[in-house]
């Protein structure tokens, strides 16, 4: 069936709007558990809003957030309890500083190959930014974890720049094309009026693709926002919101009961949430065809 044929196109229309209601229902009844009593939803599971009798419980935000921590074990035996504000903190700095080096790496890196493209240095950092996108690399956690113990980085904030100031991602092949399609001219009329490579880049061309890199910016944040086990491997002193949430579904602590989960999980994801609504607009114009132009 082809892709033109009006029959392939209400199939998939179909299953698109399917899937989209499923995953909204699933959203909004979790949602609305979110503020039921734990009797409530053990007795009635499917049903969408609370008993009356048992009523709403807004309370189960506040919960969720005074009682959700992680225990970090220091030297000598010392045992410290990171809560909600702390692990927010730290979650704001390893997802800034994680999405931005990341950001910045790939599009200096691209933007040093497309601009010298006929230099070798270029051809041997694309093909082997594609061979690493194409095999998978097994087994280098333990290599990683070495070479970061061996530098005295393990557990500290230095561990961002060390792990995120990387370019091997498909983002880089993102901001590849489209320096590939910036007018030499641009370049050649900037060096004529006396500007180096740096100069050219930061006054030239991140302005000319400022939307591009806000749209991978948000997308890499959303991802390490997300993210829980890096920084517990590499930071275990620095546990995040993330690994806050991770631990907290897992606890057995008797406040901690199903709808306060469910809360707790929408506290989470409610920054990234924000990131999105507020960037939407330049991510859906940068999203063309299942990727992202300038």
């Amino acid at each position: 069936m082809k892709k033109g044929n009006p029959v392939f196109k209400i199939i998939s229309l179909t299953v698109l709007v399917v899937w989209a209601a499923v995953m909204l229902f699933m959203l909004v009844w979790g949602l609305i558990a979110s503020f039921k009593h734990s009797l409530d939803l053990m007795w009635y599971p499917t049903a969408i809003f609370p008993d009356g009798e048992l009523g709403w419980h807004f309370e189960n935000f506040l919960t969720a957030y005074q009682i959700m921590y992680v225990s970090v074990d220091r030297s000598l035996g010392v045992t410290d309890y990171i809560y909600f504000e702390q692990m927010l903190l730290n979650s704001v700095v390893w997802s800034v500083g994680s999405a931005f080096l990341n950001t910045f790496t790939c599009a200096l890196v691209s933007y040093c190959c497309a601009r010298f493209s006929s230099r070798l240095f270029s051809k041997i950092i694309y093909t082997v930014t594609i061979v690493s996108m194409t095999i998978p690399i097994v087994g280098s956690l333990p290599s990683q974890m070495q070479l970061v113990r061996f530098l005295g980085i393990e557990d500290t904030h230095f561990v961002i720049p060390f792990m995120k100031l990387t370019f091997n991602s498909s983002y880089f092949l993102v901001f590849y094309a489209i320096f590939r399609k910036l007018p030499a001219s641009y370049h050649e009329a900037a060096e004529i009026d006396g500007a180096g490579h740096w100069r050219i880049f930061f006054k030239i061309v991140i302005p000319l693709i400022g939307n591009t890199f806000i749209a991978v910016f948000v997308l890499f944040f959303i991802s390490y926002w997300n993210d829980y086990q890096t920084p517990m491997l590499y930071m275990p002193s620095y546990p995040t919101i993330s690994q806050g949430l991770f631990e907290f579904q897992n606890s057995r602590n008797k406040y901690a009961s199903d709808p306060v989960k469910l809360a707790a999980c929408f506290i989470v994801c409610l920054p990234s949430l924000v990131a999105f609504l507020i960037f939407r607009e330049k991510i859906m114009e940068n999203v063309a065809m299942g990727g992202l132009k300038g």
